[in-house]
């Protein structure tokens, strides 16, 4: 017979007795599909059961120790004892008893109950499962196992975790990571919970000699615990003013795509290492009366206007002039030497000081405003020096080759004169003669008009850089007239950046390496950044830097493409290079095309 209970369940108990089953299904049939389709709880009679669970949807927060319960109770007598088994939710779910076990007896007194929780997980993701039943009718040999079919219950997972990319760096007191000039600083990143996928990071933001290593990061959903370190490195310039930059973060792939990093940026200063300053090429000059001598100015840091330098006497002596009275250095040409021409009459005698001092003009470099302290220049006149006659003033000099020149006096000494040739310490140049002992060629009053040979030599070198070397022709301290040798050494080798191989094909999942090297010796440090990566590709560098004396060994980059298990071949990618640094600066490299292919070991078709 049919009955409705207080809750409105539904059960049917003649239906299960073998004796009832025609008269049920042909008086009753239709008319019970109508009243178990318009429940609210479920009660069907599957197979030699009858079974109603209640409620069918169960609301569970993560790591709430209560849970939910919902019941599962039979609404008719079996035909022997029941077992009923939860099935599903291993992975998501507890569920506090699995196994629910009915007796003739108390079939019909007796409902039982299932709690539902849900333990926290690492990820940020709410979930829900579906929990179906078995049940098995009877003991032993005469046991029935019956799958009951439309008796399950969803459970819903609410997530109390919270997904989030937290950037950890230690900033300065205002809020800036500070960063040295041709050193670097780190920060790390990392994920709050797992992600559903492979999570990408994107940093941007680098500008001038800033770089980022690695400027891209990958967290998987079984490394995402790792905390991977940014390198932020910033290359020398040639001015003295302290850099801003603010990196950014961009993420996608999983369920952090949009998600903001905490904090979203990380500003940077970059703490500039070059003084401003003024360099004097010498700080006293003894000059025989009526003749002239050369010193040269020159900024030490690139301005970010123009510099203007004043240059005086602090004496009147009119034996004494000083050209130019004032000089200028852009941004251009702030490390072009200035030449300050000193020159005496013959009728000049004594001292004087030159000053040099910043000029306050409209339109300057106002940092330069605090450089009080430029060096002076002492002069010295010298008076009853001879003349010192040379070939020539200058004289150009092949590398590895040599050329002469010759020297004697203007006039005809009182006595034995020594004239010293020297050339500067440290300069490729190698002096030579067969009157030359030493440094010193002699000459009397009989040999004073006979020209004496030396010989200038040029030394190879690894460098590509043009030399100018300053050839000095002094009596007794004094300079004279026309007495400097200006000697300009020719190079042979080609300044350049060698790239092997410019053409890289790398599967993914694997990885690839190319070198690169300096061809002639600079004459400061190197950097080349890397830079162009895009899509699965990174670098395990992504600057080099040559130094003077290790210049000519070549570095390795190693080129690493992700598995993206999509079976397709990634876009290809040319990875760039930056020059900066001693005569390199802004000097060309060629480009290196990598080549992104699918390894067919790794992968397998998606079901």
């Amino acid at each position: 017979m049919l009955r409705r209970d207080a809750t409105k369940s539904m059960s049917f108990r003649g239906i299960f007795r073998q004796r009832n089953s025609l008269h049920v299904g042909g008086v009753f049939l239709p008319f019970l599909a109508v009243m178990l389709l318009a429940a609210p709880q479920l009660a069907l009679a599957q197979g030699s059961l009858a079974v109603t669970v209640n409620p069918r949807t169960l609301d569970v927060e993560e790591a709430d120790g209560t849970g939910a319960t919902y019941t599962v109770r039979l609404d008719a007598e079996p035909s022997g004892d029941v077992e009923i088994t939860v099935v599903g939710g291993e992975d998501v779910i507890n569920v506090d008893n699995r196994t629910l076990n009915f007796t003739a007896a108390d079939w019909e007194t007796t409902e039982r109950t299932v709690t539902v929780t849900a333990p926290e997980d690492a990820n940020a993701v709410g979930e829900t499962v579906t929990l179906t039943h078995m049940a098995t009718v009877g003991d032993g040999d005469d046991a029935e196992e019956v799958t009951l079919r439309n008796v399950s219950v969803t459970v819903n997972v609410t997530d109390v975790d919270t997904k989030g990319v937290t950037v950890t760096a230690t900033l300065n007191a205002d809020g800036q990571l500070s960063v040295g000039e041709a050193a670097s600083a780190n920060y790390t990143i990392e994920l709050e919970t797992q992600p559903t996928a492979t999570v990408t990071v994107d940093i941007g933001g680098t500008s001038g000699e800033l770089t980022v290593s690695p400027s891209r990061l990958f967290f998987t959903p079984e490394n995402y615990e790792t905390e991977p370190t940014v390198n932020v490195y910033s290359g020398e310039d040639f001015d003295a003013e302290n850099d801003t930059a603010t990196l950014t973060h961009t993420i996608r792939g999983g369920d952090y795509t949009g998600v903001s990093a905490s904090p979203a940026t990380v500003p940077i200063l970059v703490t500039d290492n070059d003084p401003r300053g003024v360099t004097v090429s010498t700080s006293s000059l003894n000059i025989a009366a009526g003749s002239r001598a050369t010193y040269t100015v020159m900024l030490n840091t690139q301005p970010t206007r123009t510099v203007y330098i004043s240059v005086a006497e602090d004496t009147d002596n009119e034996g004494v002039t000083v050209s130019p009275s004032s000089m200028s250095f852009s941004t251009s040409s702030w490390n072009r030497p200035r030449t300050v021409t000193v020159t005496t009459t013959s009728a000049a005698t004594g001292s004087v000081n030159i000053q040099h001092a910043i000029q306050m003009t409209s339109g300057r470099d106002e940092g330069y405003d605090e450089v009080t302290s430029i060096g002076q220049v002492d002069v010295t006149v010298s008076t009853a020096q001879p003349g010192i006659r040379l070939s020539s003033i200058s004289l150009n000099v092949d590398e590895g080759a040599s050329r002469s020149y010759t020297v004697r006096l203007a006039s005809a000494p009182t006595g034995s004169v020594d004239v010293t040739v020297e050339a500067p310490t440290g300069s490729d140049l190698t002096l030579s003669g067969d009157t030359l002992t030493g440094s010193t060629l002699t000459f009397t009053d009989d040999n004073w008009s006979t020209a004496q040979t030396v010989m200038v030599a040029a030394a190879e070198d690894d460098a590509a850089v043009q030399d100018t070397v300053m050839v000095t022709h002094e009596f007794n301290g004094a300079t004279t007239n026309n007495s400097t040798l200006q000697v300009t050494i020719r190079e042979n080798d080609t300044r350049g950046v060698t790239v092997e191989p410019t053409t890289l094909d790398v599967p993914e999942g694997s990885s690839g390496t190319y070198t690169v090297v300096l061809d002639s010796q600079p004459t400061d440090d190197v950097t080349v950044t890397v830079s162009g990566t895009a899509g699965d590709v990174t670098l395990n560098r992504s600057q080099l830097t040559f130094t003077t004396t290790d210049w000519f060994q070549a570095q390795e980059v190693m080129v690493n493409a992700a598995d993206d298990a999509d079976g397709e071949p990634d876009d290809a990618v040319t990875l760039r290079h930056t020059v900066r640094g001693g005569d390199y600066d802004r000097q060309s490299a060629v480009n290196v095309r990598v080549t992104i292919g699918v390894d067919p070991l790794s992968w397998t078709h998606p079901k």
